[in-house]
């Protein structure tokens, strides 16, 4: 029996779910870094989708293809162990809390990459290594690999003021959920995760967990963070507690 393969990016939000998902349930896999714009090729072809849109993560256990954070998530518990992050008598509104983490995510990752793409020095740390030490050209690439994103999620920098009153709206409804409790339901469960793994689009989480650099996590912080410091204290002791 093969080992079940994750692809992913290790600073995205939608990855870090997956994973965290199935480390709770502890699920024996191994990962492969996928990278964007370059890896896309080869990415199609492991999902078996030549049209259309193809993104990590992608979980893929004999011939078994999964697609979506949520969807690995749900894989992860019913082969792993562990408390359950999918009670049942919840399920409705774990998924509502899901779909507000993933508009909160897709406003965050416009303002980000805008972010991202007019700072060289956080755009050179994107790079790998090999194409840092190329100067001019990585350079370049890093700008395509930007421009690449926008163009796959469908956003531009006219659309910035639309992705700030989302991303506002999101947060202030986040923030009313919680009601300053530990958990969205009774006890830990997806809902947490989905929400707090989102919340790298507001303030990279510790190094200890997704390792950016100094120029990548000034780019990652959001002007919008300074707002909402006590749901960032609610994602980090989550983290300390939970990852």
């Amino acid at each position: 029996m093969g080992t079940p393969t994750l692809y992913h990016i290790h600073f995205s939000p939608w990855s870090e779910r997956a994973r965290w998902a199935l480390d709770h349930h502890r699920v024996p896999h191994r990962r492969v870094a996928h990278l964007p714009m370059l890896g896309e090729p080869l990415l199609r072809l492991r999902a078996r989708r030549l049209r259309g849109r193809v993104s990590v993560p992608l979980l893929i256990d004999r011939g078994e293809i999964k697609t979506d954070s949520l969807e690995i998530a749900r894989w992860a518990e019913e082969r792993g162990s562990g408390a359950p992050l999918f009670p049942g008598e919840a399920s409705s509104e774990i998924e509502r809390l899901n779909a507000l983490a993933e508009m909160m995510a897709a406003a965050g990752r416009a303002r980000t990459t805008a972010r991202v793409a007019a700072d060289p020095d956080a755009l050179r740390e994107t790079l790998p290594g090999p194409l840092r030490a190329t100067g001019p050209v990585g350079m370049m690439a890093g700008r395509m690999g930007a421009q690449f994103i926008a163009q796959k999620y469908g956003f531009a920098r006219s659309d910035l003021d639309a992705h700030e009153r989302i991303l506002r709206e999101s947060l202030a409804e986040i923030r009313s959920v919680l009601d300053g409790g530990d958990y969205f339901l009774s006890d830990f469960s997806y809902a947490d995760v989905a929400v707090a793994a989102s919340f790298q689009f507001l303030r990279p989480v510790g190094d200890r967990y997704i390792r950016l650099g100094p120029a990548g996590t000034r780019a990652w912080t959001d002007p919008l963070a300074s707002d909402h410091e006590d749901l960032l204290a609610w994602r980090d002791r989550l983290y300390e507690r939970h990852r």
